[in-house]
């Protein structure tokens, strides 16, 4: 039976006095608010390493708000990336590993270096459908059949230039 933690990384943020290696700093009240409204605005699946999610949340207010950190994974509740997206409220993620799923949440941090609480969580799977691997496929082979009968008709008019010559 294996039990899994939370992977520790280096926060962009962080109170003086904290330790550099735990990435669930203690939130207080002098936190900011945290973000909310996370969602996917835009996701790119190309089958290769040019996947990439867009993601978008609502501003924090806060008038001491200093940035944002994103945190994603490939499993729910367990991030092993952050991103210090500085005050922009939009972000897009390069390089996602295509057949995979990853989970995204945001969070605040102000200029003391205290995080929020996290926002909602949002999921990108990064699997193309079936349907347009059959699409590849399909196109794939009507593109030889078109070069295989393009090459039997200029044979077989080769082929009767060929005996008509010879008449």
């Amino acid at each position: 039976m294996s039990i899994k933690t939370k992977i520790k990384t280096l926060t962009p943020v962080q109170k003086k006095g904290t330790s550099n290696t735990n990435s669930s700093q203690e939130t207080s009240s002098a936190a900011p608010k945290q973000p909310f409204n996370l969602k996917i605005i835009k996701l790119r699946l190309t089958g290769l390493t040019e996947n990439y999610v867009d993601l978008e949340w609502d501003k924090v207010t806060d008038e001491d708000l200093a940035g944002y950190v994103l945190y994603y994974g490939e499993e729910s509740s367990l991030y092993y990336f952050s991103i210090d997206n500085g005050t922009a409220n939009t972000v897009r993620v390069k390089n996602l590993r295509p057949s995979k799923t990853y989970y995204f949440v945001v969070k605040a941090y102000d200029k003391s270096g205290y995080l929020s609480g996290p926002s909602n969580e949002v999921e990108a799977s990064m699997v193309k459908s079936a349907r347009s691997s059959y699409f590849w496929i399909i196109y794939i082979i009507a593109a030889l059949l078109c070069a295989s009968i393009g090459t039997l008709i200029w044979y077989k008019k080769k082929e009767k230039n060929a005996s008509a010559k010879l008449a």
